[in-house]
């Protein structure tokens, strides 16, 4: 029996399972291609992560940094200020606290007998105050050339630190001394909650912080000192015989730019009147001195110009003035400039008078008296002008020196003068 003819006839399957394989190719080079793309996105989606995480340090880096410049800046603007030295322990305290965001922060002032005592603190302040607690890591810094950083104050082994840690939670710590080398004058103290909160650069940072708080603490010494300084120049000065004055030569005209307080003692004017052009105009006949500058006459003797006149003072009353001016050569931004005193020179005139009528000196003790006296005006004169330029800051050493000999020499002689003058009065002479 013949078999049927579709026997030999391929089948649908036969035919279609040789394009298998082919599609199966094609799904593997898809699925490969996805996963690459995948891998890429993955790959991407990491880069992206690390970008965003690299990009948020930089920016907290960058506010760091900003917070800590921000506050060197204001720390330095407060120290240029002359601030008192509690005032800027106090803001100190709180503007490093903040910057590095301390959970507490402390300054400990070194006193007598290296005892210290806390004197400035910022944030969380433990109840029973840490100032009960062993100071070992302040003392420890006060040896310490560099600043004390330290990372875990339970395991420290430099000094006692493991009270603070199991007292009050403090973990890590800095601290900075504040003064030059050989004068330590006070103790930074940052703490943190943290374990390692604090890094090399915090370290650097309180430590810069520390010289500018000296700075400023030196320039406030500096401070007081000059205002004391001028305030016991201004009480010598207006406590003196003498009024000290300076004159600005405008033109023709003379410019009052300083007057003596103690101008009020001897004119019964006072100094503020007395800055009035008017005042001298009216009262220390300024034309004649500006003749003797205009005509040459007061530089022919080396710029002084020594005057004696009638003054009317507030009160009526008439007295004879002595009047010693000397002229200053002005620079190309300062004006030409007279400075001189002015001394009640009544009674030495009265003397004069009397000797002039007198056949023979009857009385030595007034003409000792009128002596003495006038040595005393010109002692002060050279007293008081050697004191201002003693509170020169830029002088050399050795100008200084010959400027204090002068001094102590000009006061050893008004001493003497004032013996001699009591021993005449005591012997009745």
């Amino acid at each position: 029996m013949s078999a049927p003819r579709f026997a030999h006839k391929p089948s649908r399957t036969s035919q279609v399972a040789p394009k298998i394989p082919i599609v199966a190719d094609d799904i593997s080079n898809r699925g490969r291609r996805i996963e690459r793309a995948i891998d890429r996105a993955a790959i991407s989606t990491s880069v992206s992560k690390k970008s965003e995480e690299l990009l948020a340090q930089y920016a907290l880096d960058l506010e760091n940094h900003m917070r800590v410049q921000e506050c060197l800046a204001d720390l330095s603007f407060h120290a240029l200020r002359g601030m008192a030295t509690d005032e800027l322990y106090d803001k100190a305290v709180t503007l490093i606290g903040q910057a590095v965001r301390a959970d507490y922060c402390r300054v400990l002032e070194v006193r007598k007998e290296k005892k210290l005592t806390e004197v400035a603190a910022y944030g969380s302040t433990p109840k029973c105050g840490l100032e009960l607690l062993t100071l070992s890591l302040a003392e420890y810094s006060m040896s310490a050339v560099e600043p004390v950083m330290v990372s875990h104050l339970s395991s420290e082994a430099r000094f006692e630190g493991k009270p603070m840690f199991d007292q009050f939670g403090l973990a890590s710590a800095i601290a900075v001394k504040i003064g030059s080398p050989l004068n330590t004058v006070a103790i930074l103290e940052l703490f943190s909650g943290e374990v390692d909160a604090f890094t090399f650069e915090h370290a650097d940072f309180a430590g810069t912080a520390t010289n500018i708080i000296a700075a400023g603490i030196e320039r406030c010494s500096a401070v007081e000192a000059l205002r004391s300084a001028q305030s016991r120049l201004n009480d010598l000065i207006s406590a003196g015989p003498c009024v000290i004055y300076a004159l600005h030569v405008k033109g023709d005209a003379l410019e009052p730019a300083i007057v003596g307080e103690n101008i009020l003692r001897v004119t019964g004017y006072s100094a503020r009147e007395a800055l009035r052009a008017e005042w001298w105009q009216e009262h220390a006949y300024p034309a004649e001195m500006l003749l003797a500058i205009a005509d040459g006459s007061m530089a022919r003797t080396g710029g002084q110009l020594i005057r004696e006149y009638h003054l009317t003072r507030a009160d009526g009353t008439t007295i004879w003035v002595r009047d010693e001016a000397r002229l200053v050569a002005g620079s190309s931004d300062a004006p030409l400039e007279v400075v001189g005193t002015l001394s009640d020179f009544t009674e030495q005139k009265a003397l004069e008078e009397q000797l002039r009528s007198a056949p023979r000196m009857e009385n030595s003790g007034e003409l000792a008296s009128g002596f003495t006296h006038d040595l005393n005006n010109l002692l002060t004169v050279i007293s008081g002008f050697t004191d201002l330029e003693l509170y020169k800051e830029n002088l050399e050493p050795r100008t200084r020196e010959a400027l204090e000999k002068i001094s102590g020499a000009a006061t050893g002689a008004i001493r003497l003068t004032d013996r001699f003058r009591a021993f005449w009065r005591s012997s009745g002479a």
